[in-house]
């Protein structure tokens, strides 16, 4: 793929070579996965980004070495799409840590910046209200995954 990342894509990009280059200690372009789990230990990055953490931690069991290319895809298809059901569960699932089924209002604003949204806090809130009116369910303050599927989906897949 020869087209040149933009904006956020290029920002995103950066930050995936930074967390790659952490693993890269010796600056080969290349992870053994056995370090992995040492550098996640003295990266102290469990604490500053859980979500990340997960994501890298699952790489150790890849058999072998891992180069920029296949950290990144490895990554991409860990976190999931908009175009699919099981991609959209994907992501929600990555901000249930802790399997309730729900996320709350904290979580749902870091998949909207994750997803590229825009919305404030006010918008949330209201998105929050309107999707607990609308399916009459037991609280405003948290999301489930099928209420989320259809806000994604109506967004993402049916534009």
């Amino acid at each position: 793929n020869s087209r040149k990342p933009e904006g956020t894509e290029r920002e995103e990009l950066n930050q995936l070579k930074e967390a790659f280059d952490l693993f890269d200690v010796d600056g080969s372009g290349i992870i053994e996965t056995e370090e992995i789990g040492k550098a996640l230990e003295d990266s102290n990055l469990e604490r500053r980004n859980p979500i990340v953490f997960r994501l890298i931690n699952e790489l150790k069991d890849i058999k072998g070495a891992i180069d920029f290319d296949s950290f990144v895809n490895t990554l991409i298809n860990k976190l999931g799409d908009t175009k699919s059901r099981f991609g959209i569960r994907k992501i929600f699932e990555l901000y249930d840590a802790d399997d309730s089924g729900t996320v709350n209002f904290d979580k749902l604003k870091l998949i909207a910046k994750e997803l590229g949204e825009s919305m404030n806090d006010e918008e949330l809130q209201d998105m929050l209200h309107f999707i607990h009116i609308q399916n009459n369910t037991e609280s405003n303050t948290e999301i489930s995954f099928e209420e989320f599927y259809n806000v994604v989906s109506k967004k993402y897949i049916n534009k």
